[in-house]
């Protein structure tokens, strides 16, 4: 008899529990610091049973979205579940990939698919679970096979290529512009090495007609190299390369640079998508060709050059930091470097207030290969040639803010306009 007091109470208990749980899971998909596109309105209109929310503060799940490609083009996107309110400190990580032949669709169902393996924990613990439906399927004969299996059967054995052209031509009654651009790319990558083969060759010619003269310039440029790196540990990379330029802007006939890397990582390698800070070195023996005499009274030199640089970057729920500093200077003449500072940072101010500052400034002393005089009017107009100058830089700042209903999960499709995009 002494059971029956304990029964009952755990039956009511269960009972108490179940009429406590939340109807509805609010959660705000955050692409902020995603290069490539979160597709909104689709993921809203496929999870119309989630509540999404406009500010993340309103959120019961953060879903941050960051994507990088590898050299075969291939997008892996990384998706940090984040906890919030009555979920605080149960996070989780998601990652996925699309190849490069993936329509838009696929890369689209592929992130409303990782959304749902996401929110499964989140679901559960809401009424919502009474809604869900699970399934797995496998094709008529497929069989099951894990990941080794599949990649001794890859017939390119991670290499990928890809080539393209383009060009176009326009004009009017003064003027006339053409120009075009080839390219082939060989990239293979594995969790160990990566390497990169490239070609890529662009012209462009315009002409121009004032009170009977007539200007033409020719802009053509043409690059080739190799690339090889190899991870050694998750905080070390060696490396190294060769390259061929030719550039009549930059006043190059022929460049040609060959030399190793080594990289330092003081995050592991495999948190990079959350946090990453390396340090880097490089030197390279380099052989220049010019069309023109330099204004250093050069038409052909050689010399050794180093590297070095440093990025760091932290991707997080209230934004992201990246800033970079970059040396290179002629071993032979320390006074002839280059030194850059670039970086950016966008932070969530507040509710629906979101901020974002970005640029670089550059110390230029390395400019060997200008050509000796003065440029003319025409050429600073048309910006044929390249300019002498001991600095260059580049500062932005932006600033949105958002108000209204905080609820973002209606979906009308009508009068949507034109959308597309071509990738060469």
């Amino acid at each position: 008899m002494k059971k029956y007091p304990t029964l009952i109470f755990l039956f009511f208990s269960s009972l108490l529990y179940a009429q406590e749980k939340p109807n509805y899971l609010n959660v705000f998909l955050d692409c902020s610091n995603n290069a490539s596109d979160c597709y909104y309105d689709y993921v809203r209109q496929e999870l119309s049973l989630i509540t999404f929310v406009r500010d993340r503060t309103d959120a019961d799940v953060h879903l941050l979205l960051k994507s990088n490609w590898n050299t075969q083009g291939t997008q892996i996107t990384t998706l940090f579940v984040i906890g919030k309110r009555a979920f605080e400190n149960k996070n989780d990580t998601i990652n996925y990939s699309a190849r490069p032949s993936f329509t838009e669709d696929e890369k689209r169902k592929q992130l409303v698919k990782s959304i749902k393996i996401a929110l499964l924990p989140y679901i559960s613990k809401t009424t919502l679970v009474d809604k869900i439906v699970t399934e797995f399927k496998r094709k008529e004969g497929e069989e099951m096979m894990n990941d080794s299996v599949a990649k001794k059967k890859d017939p390119y054995n991670y290499w990928v290529f890809q080539f393209g052209l383009s060009g176009n031509y326009s004009g009017n009654q003064v003027s006339k512009d053409a120009n075009g651009n080839g390219y082939f790319f060989a990239d293979r990558e594995t969790p160990i090495t990566k390497t990169n083969f490239y070609i890529n060759a662009s012209e462009q010619y315009s002409k121009y007609e004032s009170q009977g003269d007539v200007y033409e310039y020719d802009f053509q440029e043409f690059s080739l190299g190799l690339d090889h790196v190899k991870k050694i540990n998750e905080h070390y990379a060696l490396g190294g390369g060769a390259s061929f330029n030719n550039s009549i802007f930059s006043n190059l006939k022929s460049q040609i640079t060959i030399g190793p890397k080594i990289e330092y990582s003081i995050f592991p390698y495999k948190k990079f998508n959350n946090i990453r800070w390396v340090f880097g070195y490089a030197i390279d023996a380099r052989n220049n060709s010019y069309y023109d005499t330099t204004v250093y009274l050069k038409t052909k030199e050689f010399f050794f050059a180093q590297e070095v640089n440093s990025i760091f970057s932290n991707t997080q729920e209230w934004g992201s930091i990246n800033f970079g500093i970059f040396w290179r200077n002629l071993m032979q003449d320390w006074q002839k470097n280059n030194l850059s500072f670039k970086g950016a940072v966008s932070l969530k101010v507040a509710k629906g207030l979101n901020m974002a500052v970005w640029g670089n400034y550059n110390f230029v002393r390395n400019q060997i290969n200008i050509r000796k005089g003065d440029a003319t009017i025409d050429q600073l107009l048309a910006q044929n040639r390249e300019i002498l100058s001991n600095y260059n830089f580049e500062i932005g700042v932006g600033m949105s803010y958002r108000f209204g209903s905080k609820f973002n999960d209606a979906v009308n499709p009508s009068f949507k306009g034109m959308s597309y995009s071509i990738n060469y």
